[in-house]
């Protein structure tokens, strides 16, 4: 038996000319679809978490909690009458005048700032808060970011992973408040009520509560991250969710203290960003592997074929 899981993130008609965000079209994300149709089977999250009947199937995820997802994949996966999930952050939930979580303050700043302009605000941001220089291995870099070139992976890195939230607050509110005007960021998160709509065909997961890495904090902060989480999106749609995909979801952001946790709060699957196949034989489904579209496909066409 075969499980492949694959994630995306944004899905538009809009191009970036400057890179930074890279949407799959509507169109090709139907295509890919019916590609998978002729290999997999679909199958809802409730499903792989007890599924025992021999085949190859395949469960899309998306997460963020981006309004691309109701507003461009929803209509297809309705079409198709194909399950997903959907991963959702609550920050942004809890905040005032079209609030943008940090990680995607860093998506826009890179899609509408050149990059040479943009590499310099981030010095001058870094020294602002006292830091001279931060070193990091490109492998540590190159496990978590693949398809970035390395300056960037690396500021990522150093932006997600080795900054406080605080620093990363500090300086993703410099730049991005420097730049806000250069930068359309209307309505970029699905709404309560489509929420309420994605947790009636029981579509809905957790993303924690503010997208930082789980492994980086404190069990006070994680409990803090991922029950919030919980309890907000009980409060939009009356219902208690039990499948988490954790934020980066690669190996630095994981830990046995997280899987611990996950499963002392009877959280049932956990996904990460391992690329790995699944097998219902495997005995911890708090580590399911998931594949980024980008490992997959190369446009609506399996990379392999």
């Amino acid at each position: 038996m075969e499980i492949l899981i694959i994630n995306y993130h944004y899905v538009n008609n809009k191009e970036f000319r400057l890179g930074g965000i890279y949407p799959i079209k509507p169109s090709v994300l139907e295509k890919q679809i019916q590609n998978i149709k002729k290999k997999y089977t679909f199958i809802s999250a409730s499903e792989l978490e007890t599924l025992d009947i021999d085949g190859k199937y395949c469960l899309l995820t998306f997460d963020d909690g981006l309004a691309d997802h109701y507003n461009y994949v929803l209509p297809i996966l309705h079409r198709e009458k194909i399950p997903a999930m959907f991963f959702v952050n609550t920050l942004q939930y809890t905040k005032k005048n079209n609030y943008i979580l940090p990680v995607h303050k860093w998506h826009l700043l890179r899609a509408f700032i050149p990059k040479e302009e943009q590499d310099l605000s981030f010095q001058i941001a870094i020294n602002n808060l006292g830091i001279n220089k931060i070193e990091v291995e490109d492998s540590k870099v190159r496990s978590q970011y693949r398809y970035d070139n390395i300056e960037t992976a690396r500021q990522k890195y150093i932006t997600n992973f080795l900054l406080t939230t605080e620093q990363n607050d500090s300086i993703t509110n410099y730049l991005f408040n420097r730049y806000a005007d250069t930068i359309d960021f209307d309505n970029f998160y699905m709404s309560s009520q489509q929420l309420k709509e994605l947790a009636e065909y029981n579509f809905l997961g957790l993303h924690g509560h503010s997208h930082i890495p789980l492994s980086s904090i404190s069990e006070q902060k994680l409990n803090f991250e991922v029950k919030l989480n919980r309890d907000i999106l009980k409060d939009i749609t009356g219902k208690e969710l039990k499948y988490i995909s954790y934020p980066y979801g690669g190996k630095t952001s994981i830990s046995d203290n997280v899987i611990n946790y996950c499963k002392k709060n009877k959280i049932k699957l956990g996904f990460t960003m391992f690329r790995n196949l699944n097998s219902p034989l495997m005995k911890n489904k708090l580590l399911l592997g998931r594949f980024d579209v980008t490992d997959i496909f190369k446009g609506e066409k399996f990379i392999n074929e």
